[in-house]
């Protein structure tokens, strides 16, 4: 295993920052929120942000993706744009623009999940080189659509398209989840799931 910045890998979670496996060339950014976060964390995720994009400058690793750039600043993803870099993050975490609102000051909850300026302005792909879920949506498919579709803040916003794109296709043999989209309460509920096909 490599490790970047001294940090370690516990029972297979990366934990604080930023880890390397080489087997599948595989980076964590940012540190998992799993706690309050401080006033200044902003600014603590986008030093960790910076050092990463430039270590992995230095390191040209083939097939890497950025995890839980929350924050990433126009800057930071110009710079993982060019170096074909994937990030990957969860718009279920938009929620925290809201949950944090009493915490953190206008400017921070208006920089978290900065989708708009990614896509309309640095030129991310949603399924391509912007990728949604890893985390395995435990709040379920609907609070992901719920906050990509009614964030808080417009720049987090982020179309069915986008969304559908971003989390990838449904998977043969799996389960397909229908969402029922209200546009007028704003509210995104599952309905039934459906086997899909297997072609």
């Amino acid at each position: 295993m490599v490790k970047l910045f001294g940090l370690r890998l516990v029972e297979g979670i990366f934990n604080d920052g930023a880890a390397v496996r080489e087997d599948e060339h595989f980076l964590l950014a940012g540190a998992e929120a799993k706690h309050r976060p401080k006033p200044n964390e902003e600014d603590e995720m986008n030093k960790e942000i910076r050092k990463q994009v430039k270590a992995l400058e230095k390191l040209r690793l083939p097939s890497v993706r950025l995890e839980h750039v929350q924050f990433i600043d126009e800057a930071q993803a110009r710079r993982a744009r060019d170096l074909g870099l994937a990030l990957c993050m969860q718009p279920n975490f938009s929620v925290e623009s809201r949950d944090y609102a009493d915490r953190l000051p206008e400017s921070h909850l208006r920089s978290l999940n900065p989708f708009r300026m990614l896509i309309d302005r640095v030129g991310f792909q949603p399924g391509k080189d912007l990728l949604f879920g890893s985390d395995g949506m435990p709040h379920g498919a609907a609070a992901a659509w719920q906050w990509g579709l009614f964030p808080v803040h417009e720049g987090q916003r982020l179309s069915s398209e986008e969304l559908s794109a971003g989390y990838g296709p449904a998977l043969p043999g799996g389960k397909t989840v229908l969402l029922v989209v209200d546009e007028e309460t704003k509210r995104v509920e599952s309905g039934d799931t459906t086997p899909n096909s297997s072609r």
